[in-house]
């Protein structure tokens, strides 16, 4: 009896759990680290379980993690829960996403959504809330990925483009674009930590766990490590 005890526990204490991501660099590497990666480590490591983040193609992210092919999907917006009713959110957010505008020339200024109509502007396909907010423009590109969308800028292609803060960050300077953010973000969104259902009872834990490294500092450490700051 002792023996399968301690064989149980030990099966517990091995445990892996596996989340993923549906972005890249730097929020989550194709080896699973960033920022993502590191704070999904320390969440789970402070109530003694390992974790890794796998990265994957955004909708197939939430599929996976919905049908309990991976145990859970770091870095979607509230309410996900909604649609995808195996997913049990913890609320608490892992960041605060801007979503910003790139400019080749500092002089071009938008205001608010109705400022890019003299514009040719570019963004990712699929990417809702522009889909959803951006007027008729100038012209319209849209692309298939963060690569695609800066080479636009670079090449003349479009004059303004749209994107999230962290990952254009990374890709302005990997590919030398020397592009600038210009005006205020459009948008500001927080992004969250989904489990399947088939863990519910650690919710309550990873909740807590995450809530201290707010305060202890430790998310502090990991963000400021794994991000760059927000400068215009």
């Amino acid at each position: 009896m002792l023996w399968f005890v301690i064989g149980a526990a030990n099966a517990i204490a091995e445990t892996t759990i596996t989340l993923n991501a549906g972005t890249a660099e730097p929020l989550i590497t194709a080896e699973g680290g960033g920022y993502y990666g590191e704070l999904a480590r320390e969440i789970f490591s402070r109530i003694g379980i390992s974790a890794k983040v796998i990265r994957l193609p955004s909708a197939r992210s939430i599929i996976n993690a919905n049908e309990g092919i991976d145990d859970g999907v770091i870095g979607r917006i509230a309410g996900m829960d909604k649609k995808y009713k195996n997913l049990i959110m913890i609320p608490v957010p892992v960041v605060r996403l801007k979503f910003v505008v790139y400019s080749l020339d500092q002089k071009d200024s938008v205001e608010n959504w109705g400022s890019f109509k003299p514009y040719s502007v570019g963004y990712i396909r699929g990417w809702r809330i522009y889909e959803k907010n951006l007027p008729q423009t100038k012209s319209l590109t849209i692309v298939n990925n963060a690569e695609q969308l800066f080479r636009l800028l670079m090449n003349g292609r479009a004059e303004l483009i749209m994107f999230e803060y962290y990952r254009g960050t990374w890709w302005n300077e990997h590919l030398g674009a020397n592009a600038h953010i210009i005006g205020s973000p459009v948008a500001e969104k927080d992004m969250y930590l989904y489990m399947h259902k088939r863990h519910k009872d650690l919710v309550p834990k990873i909740t807590e766990a995450f809530k201290a490294m707010k305060q202890d500092g430790t998310y502090r450490k990991i963000k400021d490590k794994t991000l760059p700051p927000y400068m215009k």
